[in-house]
C-alpha cells in the first residue's frame, strides 16, 4: 500500500483503529479519510464510527473543498458502490465519473483506496 506520506500512514491505523471492522470496505474509507487533511479533521462529519455508515449530507457541509468532496464521492462509491448526488438528481451524477474524480494531484492515491476496496485486481502482469 502507498501512502502520501507518513502523516497519511499514520491517520489511516488511527482511523481504521476506530472502525468496527478492517475489512476491504472499510480500509478505502479510511485511507480516503487519511489522505485529505480537510476529511481527516472533519472524518465524524463524513463516517458514522457509531453507526458503521457513511453521512451523505457532508457533501453540503461548509468546510468541504473541492479535492475534499472528490475524494468523498470516491469514498461513498467504494463504501456501497452507489453514487449518492449533492442534490440528488442525475444533473450531478457526472461528479463521480473517473475524470472528474481522478483530475486531482491524488490520483495515484485514488487508485490505492480502489485496490483496497477490491483486493483481487492485481496489476503485476500487466504491460
Amino acid at each position: 500500500m502507498k501512502f502520501k506520506d507518513l502523516m497519511h500512514e499514520r491517520r489511516f491505523y488511527e482511523t481504521l483503529g476506530k472502525m468496527k471492522n478492517s475489512d476491504s470496505e472499510h480500509r478505502p474509507v479510511a485511507y480516503l479519510l487519511a489522505l485529505n487533511e480537510d476529511l481527516f479533521k472533519h472524518k465524524d462529519e463524513v463516517f458514522s464510527f457509531k453507526n458503521n455508515s457513511v453521512k451523505i449530507d457532508c457533501l453540503k457541509a461548509g468546510w468541504q473543498t473541492s479535492g475534499s468532496r472528490r475524494a468523498t464521492r470516491l469514498l461513498f462509491n467504494l463504501w456501497n458502490e452507489q453514487i449518492f448526488n449533492d442534490n440528488d438528481d442525475l444533473e450531478t451524477s457526472y461528479l463521480y465519473t473517473p475524470g472528474v474524480l481522478f483530475c486531482d494531484n491524488d490520483g495515484l492515491y485514488y487508485l490505492e483506496a480502489i485496490k483496497l476496496r477490491f483486493p483481487w485486481i492485481d496489476n503485476s502482469g500487466v504491460q
